[in-house]
């Protein structure tokens, strides 16, 4: 009696040389649709639709904020600049409070690489309407930049707000 292998990969030297040539196809694959990091200027089809999904996610006061979040850090991962406008956008909309703080919070766990957003999250950091919510993640959000321009002002912020008003 003879014992049948479990896995077809156990059988013979063609299927490893198969399964190698499926992983090889299948990385050039993922590398020529963009998913290697660099951004792209506009998105297929797909990719167009995925980000319309997100985008109304991170709109509909129905959602919970968690769900904001994801979405806000599904779109930053998005090597595409419509995913970076409609997060522009979105940390912008002074109408659009938990969809401000989503977008701040995902920047925060994410870590601040794209320089385009310190100016809008140092805008709710100080702006009028300063919830501490969203105060919070603005904060840790520009804490997370690597730039000494970015610090600099974080720091010069900090003091500032340390500084009783001496009106």
């Amino acid at each position: 009696m003879t014992l049948r292998r479990r896995f077809p990969w156990e059988c013979a030297h063609v299927n490893r040389d198969l399964l190698t040539s499926l992983v090889t196809a299948a990385a050039l694959v993922w590398a020529a649709s963009g998913c290697a990091g660099e951004r792209q200027d506009s998105p297929d089809s797909r990719q167009r639709q995925e980000i319309k999904t997100l985008v109304d996610q991170l709109s509909d006061p129905g959602r919970s904020l968690q769900t904001k979040i994801e979405a806000a850090e599904f779109l930053l991962s998005r090597p595409h600049d419509d995913a970076r406008r409609v997060l522009l956008e979105r940390l912008t909309d002074h109408s659009n409070q938990p969809g401000q703080l989503a977008v701040a919070e995902a920047i925060a766990r994410q870590g601040g690489a794209d320089e385009a957003f310190a100016k809008p999250l140092f805008d709710l950091l100080s702006g009028e309407s300063r919830r501490i919510g969203i105060v919070d993640a603005s904060a840790r959000a520009l804490v997370s930049y690597r730039d000494r321009e970015v610090t600099g002002e974080l720091l010069a912020v900090a003091g500032a707000a340390d500084r009783p008003d001496r009106t």
